[in-house]
């Protein structure tokens, strides 16, 4: 799911799938970031060919469930939906002025 831009500018599935299975092989409590990142890269688009293949996500799933992340990271994974004011500070790194919001 890209953060913005073009749906035409996202990595292929395969690229995607390779850099989670990278992630799943790491210590997340060890590495920063490292749920997070596979929590994004899994996200749901609603886009049959841009979504990873179910089994992928379950796999994502339950490693954010043993690892106790926050639970809108793993509905993210399951369902598609839309990412709140918090998410998105989070993921681009710094915040929007005050009352600019983006809209998809």
């Amino acid at each position: 799911m890209p953060l913005y831009g073009s749906a035409h500018g996202v990595v292929p599935i395969a690229t995607a799938q390779a850099w989670l299975e990278r992630l799943l092989t790491l210590d997340w409590k060890q590495v920063d970031g490292a749920a997070a990142a596979a929590a994004n890269l899994a996200r749901r688009s609603g886009d049959r060919a841009r979504d990873l293949p179910p089994e992928t996500c379950e796999r994502v799933i339950a490693r954010l469930q043993s690892h106790a992340a926050p639970p809108g990271w793993i509905v993210r994974v399951r369902e598609v939906v839309a990412l709140d004011e918090a998410a998105e500070r989070s993921l681009f790194g710094d915040a929007l002025p005050p009352g600019l919001k983006l809209i998809a």
